[in-house]
């Protein structure tokens, strides 16, 4: 599953991306981002789809995650793996990410240590990662390999600690509180996987059908309820069984509907760069406003971040891949292996030809199930 580009769930991997891009472009309040009102529509549109954003994301990696062990070797070799896949990228591109937010705001480079043993900035997720997919590894190897039981157990124990995010606060080391957050939809991903339920859920019209029904209700149902409360309290209260059921529901709904988009879906395959760098490339944004576009549509200004953070780490992805091998381990977490270099301007053309290559193969695969 993990080499294999399925259609929809590169789709999902997409619309993920876009969430993400999004809620930093506009920014967390009114101090952050954009700096609009927090009652402004962006700030609603962002806040409405909080139950899916990261969830989804989370979900997404639990399902192409294998976990499959069968001795400790498999373990130890497994852990190398991801920690070459998630820390790396997290002590270079996190590290970058620092350095270039001290320069800018004249902050200490004394503070980095916070990349790395905090909670610090969208970097979080690579502690959080790094701690589900370890536990995951080692669960299935004291299970005797059954990476069913593994991943059950699992989702059972992170959907407690999930209700109990809020009190674990002050013990928020390498983000393991952000691990409590998202470790439900990774599993759930898990067990999704080794339970085979896209079988189960997809491959039966009828059955499809009415399960599509029976979520979309239950996400309206629950949707009401949450909209229902003022500001303070959707954020304040946001970890109870009410906001977990709802985004374990619409991640579930988004996965059965199979719905596939070749542009979504060529975004999908550089989901990591994005997620990596996009922050970069967002940051721009407020500069231009107040530089250049004074004055301007904050909708404007939205789109404009939005293709800026989606648009920059996909062509620092090409860069890399066409580029020298080292850097593409150090940013990207894959696998060093030496190879010719390839000149700048010729690495970006042939990405561009790649990408478009990718759009049309997910254009001809869609219309070939359509016959």
């Amino acid at each position: 599953m993990a080499n294999k580009r399925v259609a929809y769930i590169e789709t999902l991997r997409g619309i993920a991306c876009i969430l993400i891009v999004s809620w930093h472009v506009v920014g967390l309040d009114q101090t952050d981002g954009l700096r609009l009102p927090i009652d402004h529509p962006l700030h609603e549109f962002g806040f409405f789809l909080l139950p899916l954003r990261m969830p989804l994301f989370a979900f997404l990696s639990g399902f192409v995650f294998s976990a499959a062990v069968s001795n400790w070797g498999d373990v130890g070799s497994k852990f190398s793996a991801k920690a070459r896949r998630l820390l790396l990228p997290l002590l270079f591109a996190g590290g970058l990410h620092y350095v270039i937010r001290a320069v800018a705001y004249g902050e200490p480079l004394s503070g980095i240590w916070h990349v790395y043993f905090d909670s610090y900035a969208h970097f979080w997720y690579l502690h959080a990662s790094f701690i589900l997919m370890t536990t995951l590894l080692v669960a299935t190897y004291f299970s005797g390999g059954r990476e069913k039981v593994a991943a059950t157990l699992c989702l059972a124990a992170f959907s407690y600690f999930y209700l109990l995010e809020w009190h674990l606060q002050p013990i928020n080391w390498f983000a393991i509180t952000k691990a409590a957050y998202i470790g439900a939809f990774f599993y759930l991903g898990q067990v999704f996987r080794t339970h085979q339920a896209e079988r189960w859920l997809v491959h039966e019209e009828t059955r499809r059908r009415y399960t599509i029904a029976a979520l979309f209700v239950l996400v309206v149902v629950l949707y009401y309820f949450r909209q229902t409360g003022s500001y303070e309290e959707r954020t304040s209260a946001e970890q109870t069984w009410q906001s977990l059921v709802l985004s374990a529901a619409l991640v579930t709904l988004l996965f059965t509907v199979r719905w596939e988009n070749k542009w979504l879906a060529a975004i999908g395959p550089y989901s990591y760069a994005i997620f990596l760098f996009h922050v970069i490339f967002t940051a721009s944004i407020r500069m231009l406003e107040v530089r250049l576009f004074p004055g301007e549509s904050p909708y404007l200004m939205w789109g404009v971040g939005l293709v800026l953070g989606i648009a920059g780490p996909i062509l620092v992805q090409m860069c890399l891949d066409r580029g020298p091998a080292s850097l593409r381990t150090m940013f990207l977490g894959v696998r060093y292996a030496a190879r010719e270099k390839e000149p700048i301007r010729q690495s970006l053309v042939s990405g561009c030809r790649a990408w478009l290559r990718n759009v049309r193969a997910v254009a001809g695969r869609r219309a070939a199930q359509n016959r």
